[in-house]
């Protein structure tokens, strides 16, 4: 429901790459904005998302809602972005808003867009289910691919991913195995940013090798495996050396999940995932790591 001011659905082109994003315009000198009805069933994690752009780089639109007066500023660019908010919410019916306008100072009485909002009960934000403006049930993202040991090197290899590591993610792994923890490797940026390389073979641990902390942001990184060769780079700069330990036997990816199960799922944004039958050269690897 929108207030003091002018809500246009299907007005511009959204993310999907349809016209079905909206656009909200606040009333001149007033205090406007968008109100989200919801219903919280226990006192526990909630998370808002939504796409938002502005028509002006810059421009703020306010967060606000019952649950626990939860408030955040959004400052919107020209482009679509996804803001996030966490919060714990409370029992029972609730309002959530969108506001702008005279409720901010400076005013920001500014036309933006938005699009896909959505309210979870998760402590981070998954990814977009248009629901049409139903309850939905989703279950843990994941990527796993099982039965593919002919496009895994057994003997060596190179596995490769690029990442935009979430500053709360405790694991964000690319590991291959047999869907056990006998056969098992992986690479992963670990709780205080650390680099690790783990290895698991007929139930026997290899190593568990950790680097220096990396900074939070977008990582490329690269594990290549041969026996008693392995070598971690990360950005295009070696990060772990490992000269002992022989290559596991595997015939499945998963990708942004940990353990052989993938009982925990990353809330990072994995951008691009690559497996070579080869075990790269350093320099190739530092090529392929390059940001």
């Amino acid at each position: 429901m929108a207030f003091n001011g002018t809500l246009t659905l299907n007005n511009t082109t959204s993310p999907e790459g349809v016209s079905n994003a909206f656009s909200f315009l606040v009333n001149a000198n007033a205090n406007g904005g968008l109100a989200i009805q919801t219903i919280t069933t226990s006192a526990q994690s909630y998370t808002f998302s939504a796409y938002l752009k502005g028509s002006v780089n810059g421009q703020k639109v306010r967060l606000f809602g019952d649950l626990n007066s939860t408030i955040e500023d959004f400052t919107l660019t020209t482009d679509w972005v996804r803001y996030t908010k966490t919060f714990t919410g409370a029992v029972g019916g609730q309002s959530i808003y969108l506001l702008n306008g005279a409720y901010m100072s400076p005013a920001q009485n500014n036309l933006y867009y938005g699009y896909g909002m959505q309210m979870e009960v998760s402590s981070y934000a998954t990814s977009l289910i248009p629901s049409n403006g139903a309850s939905a049930t989703r279950v843990a993202d994941k990527c796993l691919k099982t039965g593919i040991s002919s496009l895994i090197g057994q003997t060596e290899g190179t596995m490769f991913f690029e990442l935009q590591r979430n500053d709360t993610d405790n694991d964000t792994r690319l590991q291959i195995s047999d869907g056990s923890g006998a056969n098992w490797l992986f690479v992963s940026i670990e709780t205080g940013l650390n680099p690790r390389a783990y290895c698991n073979v007929g139930g026997v641990n290899q190593f568990s090798a950790y680097g220096s902390a990396v900074s939070n942001s977008t990582h490329k990184v690269a594990l290549a495996y041969k026996s008693n060769d392995f070598k971690v780079y990360i950005d295009g700069v070696a990060v772990i050396t490992q000269t002992s330990g022989s290559v596991p036997a595997c015939n499945q990816i998963d990708v942004g999940s940990s353990g052989p199960s993938g009982s925990v799922v990353s809330t990072s944004i994995i951008k691009e995932v690559a497996l070579f039958k080869t075990r790269l050269t350093n320099a190739e690897l530092a090529s392929l790591t390059t940001i």
